[in-house]
Formats: structure tokens, C-alpha cells, sequence
């Protein structure tokens, strides 16, 4: 017998039990389903930030009050894929930028969503984002923080380092993949302002001296280390450190996909999220808005273009019951309709039950309607809740050096 309760009978907060198979029910309400994109990639960046922060000195019933900002080069994207961890930690967006400029329009966002004088990170040395950007954000009135080492590994763990001085979980994902990286940051931002989690990226089945210098300087004791992704799995278990113990734990989230790293990833983390983010897997772009836009949320999920991708349909489907809202970033040339209907589907009580809410540049249509993932001004509501505390248990794994 399939019992049915309305969604003022779930209990907030409390987490849905992953049972490996479709739920055995369904809230019957209305699901969201938005679409949040712009003319570009890069106005999907911008409509991203406008999604989910508010306007410095106005209260948008939905929306966020971001502290700090993080500036990354679009046009060296291996910067930029522990950018979103950096972002739920500092409590703003990643906007993309030219290496050499800040873009008028990101100069808009940063002075829409910031108050002056506050802080805005710069991933990456001056041959990623040049002194013209660092001067420029000075002079928009802000205060400039670089981070930066002489590769995109010794950038991650500066990245790291300005995170937490004591990491609770430390991700290790492929820097040669943003696949995997990417997710990777989106659980590491998750937990928030007051989270301590890190990522940084092994290099194909090797680690550099930088990361592993880094992780050396932990003790696997005290620190959950999550291999997202076979090749980072790999790289760390045959890397020799020599403050770690002979034995030693680690916790390896892996699948035969990206998509289905990532839901694995997802289903590990987050006990029950009510939103998520749906980006297409070939775009790097878009993955690092997506897990930008959902901050704290929900995690990142990879779709192909035309059809949505079994292994996230399957990760829907079992997570119906707590899943209210899918945000997909990008234009129809990222995600298909098809793809976004296959989502609202997943989601619903049936194929029906669920509302399509357009985001063109952040702001909603004047026709639209949202429901439970919105207030009509876009972005996640006040209803939404930061990750739940992850469950390893299951991935706990034992490496004798």
C-alpha cells in the first residue's frame, strides 16, 4: 500500500532515508522547476547571483544577504573549480571575470549584492586575474584578498588554508576533470560559515608536492578524506606520507559516470536536500555557476543536453519526497526542455504535479508562477536548509601505506 500525505504533514528538517529504491511516497504539492540563465554563459553567471542574492539594503523575501564575493578567471576555469567551496564559506557568488578586466556587468553585480568594503577574493596569481583587477575592485570600494600559489594546486590549498586552519573533511578531486572537482566544492560549501571542509585536486594519479605537503600536515585521525572521483581514490592511495599513520581511514565516493559521481556524491552528503542544481556536464561554466547558485543548498548535478542522465534522473526519483525544487542554469542550449521537463518529472507525484518557473537574467517572468523553492524573486526560500551531517559510514575504507 503506497501512503500519500500532503506537504504540510513532512516534517522540516528532517532527513529522507535513502533506501537504494523510489520513494514509497510523495508530498502531494506543487514541485519547482526554474530555469535561471541570461544571453551567455556569462549572463548565466550573473542571473545565478541574481537567483539566490539580494540587493545591498533591501529584504527579497527568498534571497540572501551575501558578506563577501569570489572573483575567478573565465578564461583559466582550472582556477576556479574549489571556487564554490570558498563561496559557502565567505557566504556570497563566483563571478567570472576576464583575466585582464572586470566586465562591466560584474562590477554592477559586485555593487549590487556588497556592501562597501567588503571582501572580495581573488583566486589565482596576476597571470589569472591581473593587479588592473584587483585595482579595479579597490576602487569600486571593496577590500581585495588574493589567493594565490604558482599552479592551480598550490592555489587550492591557499584556497584551503584561508578556509580553515582545521579541516573536518578534506574533498581530493581530479584537477584535470572539473567534473568531479566541482561537485567536490559544491559539499565543501555546503556546510556553510561555520563549515570546515576543504577540497583540493590530485593531479591525474599523482599528487603535487603542494597538496601533498598539505594533506601531510593533517592527521587522517582527526580529518575525513573523501577521494571524489577513481582517480583521485588512486592518487591518494599511492601517495606515502609520512606524518600519517601505517594504517589509515578514508572515505572514497566513486561510480562509472560523472553523473553518477555526482549523485553518488550527493546522496552520501546531503540527508534529505529540498533543492538542486542541475548544469550540463559539458559545460565547465556552468557547473561552476551551478554550484554557486545553490550555495548551501542542494547539491550539483550533471545532465547531458538532450535527455537527462540516468544515474541523476535515478538520484531524483529516490529523493523525491524531500527534493521541492531543481534550479537549471543555462538556456536550452545547455539543458534541453526535455531534459528540464524528465527533472520535474522525476520530482513530482506525476509528470503534472510540478510548476515551470523562468529565471531570463534572475528576474522571474511576469506570468510565472513558484512555488516551493521560490518567492517569486527567484532563488531558494527561507524554507531550504544547509546540508545535514554527512553519512560515511557506508564508504569507509582502510589503506596500509
Amino acid at each position: 500500500m503506497v501512503l500519500t500525505v500532503t506537504a504540510d504533514t513532512v516534517t522540516e528538517g528532517v532527513p529522507f532515508p535513502y533506501s537504494g529504491r523510489a520513494p514509497a511516497w510523495q508530498p502531494l504539492r506543487k514541485n519547482t522547476v526554474a530555469r535561471v540563465w541570461g544571453a551567455d554563459v556569462y549572463g548565466s553567471n550573473i542571473a545565478g547571483s541574481r537567483w539566490t542574492w539580494s540587493t545591498v539594503g533591501q529584504s527579497e523575501r527568498g534571497l540572501m544577504n551575501a558578506s563577501s564575493a569570489v572573483l575567478v578567471s573565465q578564461d583559466s576555469q582550472a582556477y576556479a573549480l574549489t571556487a564554490p567551496a570558498l563561496a559557502g564559506k565567505k557566504h556570497g557568488p563566483v563571478l567570472l571575470t576576464p583575466s585582464t578586466s572586470i566586465s562591466s556587468s560584474v562590477q554592477a553585480e559586485l555593487k549590487r549584492v556588497l556592501k562597501p568594503g567588503a571582501t572580495v577574493c581573488l583566486v589565482g596569481g596576476t597571470s589569472i586575474l591581473s593587479s588592473a583587477v584587483a585595482s579595479k575592485v579597490t576602487s569600486l570600494g571593496f577590500t581585495r584578498k588574493r589567493l594565490a600559489g604558482t599552479s592551480r594546486y598550490s592555489t587550492s590549498v591557499a584556497v584551503a588554508k584561508s578556509m580553515t586552519n582545521a579541516p573536518e573533511y578534506v574533498f581530493l578531486a581530479a584537477g584535470t576533470d572539473y567534473h568531479s572537482a566541482l561537485t567536490a566544492a559544491s559539499a565543501a560549501g555546503s556546510l556553510g560559515t561555520s563549515g570546515k571542509a576543504t577540497v583540493v585536486p590530485n593531479d591525474g594519479n599523482t599528487l603535487t608536492s603542494s597538496v601533498k605537503s598539505y594533506l601531510n600536515s593533517l592527521d587522517p585521525r582527526d580529518t575525513y578524506m573523501i577521494p571524489v572521483g577513481s582517480s583521485a581514490k588512486y592518487a591518494l592511495t599511492h601517495t606515502s606520507f609520512s606524518n600519517w599513520p601505517s594504517t589509515y581511514t578514508y572515505y572514497p565516493v566513486t561510480a562509472s559516470t560523472n553523473e553518477g559521481t555526482a549523485a553518488a556524491l550527493a546522496k552520501m552528503w546531503w540527508l534529505g536536500p529540498s533543492s538542486v542544481a542541475l548544469a550540463c556536464t559539458d559545460s565547465r561554466r556552468g557547473g561552476t555557476t551551478a554550484a554557486s547558485t545553490m550555495n548551501v543548498f542542494g547539491p550539483l548535478l550533471w545532465t547531458d543536453l538532450g535527455t537527462l542522465s540516468a544515474d541523476t534522473k535515478s538520484y531524483l526519483v529516490r529523493g523525491a519526497a524531500s527534493i521541492n525544487g531543481v534550479a537549471v542554469i543555462g538556456g536550452t542550449g545547455s539543458v534541453s526542455t526535455t531534459a528540464l521537463n524528465s527533472a520535474g518529472a522525476a520530482i513530482s507525484a506525476s509528470s503534472s504535479q510540478w510548476t515551470y518557473a523562468p529565471y531570463y537574467n534572475g528576474a522571474p517572468a511576469a506570468t510565472s508562477s513558484c512555488s516551493s523553492t521560490g518567492s517569486g524573486t527567484g532563488a531558494p526560500s527561507a524554507t531550504l536548509r544547509p546540508a545535514a551531517e554527512p553519512d560515511l559510514g557506508s564508504l569507509k575504507a582502510e589503506h596500509r601505506q
